[in-house]
């Protein structure tokens, strides 16, 4: 504190620390320890809560920062998206200008292997910004270091693109099970949104239904159970379904009756939190829309065998067996998904 005639007065710690920290983002490589702990530090000093915002001088000095840092090696950008996970969850005031460098390097960034903790920062940011596009319909963002701009169809793009590659059934082995169930939560959500925008794109709806659909029966418990409860919550929804993908429900069911069959026919032992997740999502789909979807016989049939064997271990009349488990090409011929 400086003392004054009338006391003391408090010295903001911007005015002591802001120069050399700003500074330290400058250093060459050899003090590139010193370089990710001055973005850190800059991170947690401006992504919080304050008692007064910044004013948009003070904030510019930290995107340009940002910004640089987002274009400098792999330690710092690991830094920064590290410790500015939730940037966007304050909504600072011209942080929007960070959005499209932000998703550039994510993009980048998930095509290495990444570290748990960094898979979840990277699936904290983009579920921050799922929201945005429909909020924000006439965005239009400049991309400061390409020279042109993120609009609101190519920010949506980006957003569906990054969801379904971190829920990709080749990355389920790779991504930690946190990672994964965060993204489930983050791919409910965006189908809420799209299925809401104005615009709605039923080919990304159906990519985006079948990568939550392959999560059903993921090794993991819980990310299994995750996939079941978003599916159950966009029963809420149903309505737009019916009008968007009519056939998504008539999918959903036969999806979910053979992971019932194919988990309780799995050699060794069984996974019953498994099982009951699967068939708890089951009720809540034959309830959300009873009077369309009990009207196949072929998907009765289906429905009936995998609750059978559900609640009673097998059928009653095994000589009544009939295939359960069906290849994605029979489930289209039943109930075609057409996207358009």
């Amino acid at each position: 504190s400086v003392l004054l005639r009338d006391g003391p007065r408090k010295v903001p710690i911007m005015k002591i620390f802001l120069f050399w920290l700003l500074e330290a983002t400058a250093s060459p490589t050899e003090k590139i320890r010193g370089k990710v702990i001055a973005y850190r530090t800059l991170c947690k000093l401006f992504i919080c809560q304050h008692e007064k915002p910044f004013g948009l001088d003070l904030l510019s000095h930290f995107y340009r920062v940002i910004l640089n840092g987002l274009s400098d090696n792999l330690e710092v950008k690991a830094a920064i998206i590290s410790s500015a996970e939730f940037i966007f969850s304050y909504w600072l005031p011209g942080s929007s200008i960070l959005i499209p460098s932000f998703l550039h390097e994510i993009s980048s960034m998930i095509e290495n292997n990444v570290h748990p903790e960094l898979q979840r920062n990277i699936v904290t940011i983009v579920n921050s910004l799922i929201c945005v596009p429909n909020n924000f319909s006439d965005l239009s963002i400049p991309w400061i270091e390409k020279q042109k701009e993120l609009t609101t169809a190519k920010f949506r793009d980006e957003i569906s693109k990054l969801l379904l590659t971190f829920l990709n059934p080749d990355n389920s082995t790779v991504w930690h099970s946190s990672s994964l169930m965060m993204s489930i939560w983050g791919m409910c959500v965006f189908l809420f949104e799209e299925m809401n925008s104005k615009v709605p794109r039923t080919g990304v709806i159906i990519q985006c239904l079948q990568a939550l659909l392959f999560h059903i029966k993921n090794v993991s418990d819980q990310v299994a159970n995750t996939a079941c409860e978003a599916l159950s919550t966009l029963t809420l929804i149903y309505q737009k379904f019916d009008e968007l993908v009519p056939n998504a429900k008539y999918t959903i069911v036969q999806s979910l009756c053979d992971s019932i069959v194919g988990l309780l026919d799995a050699p060794g032992a069984k996974r019953e939190k498994v099982i009951a997740d699967n068939l708890y999502c089951l009720c809540d789909w034959l309830i959300s829309n009873p009077n369309t979807i009990l009207t196949d016989t072929n998907l009765c049939t289906m429905i009936w065998i995998a609750a059978e064997k559900g609640l009673l271990g097998d059928l009653v009349n095994p000589q009544d067996k009939v295939k359960v488990t069906v290849s994605v090409e029979e489930i289209q011929s039943i109930s075609p998904l057409e996207s358009t």
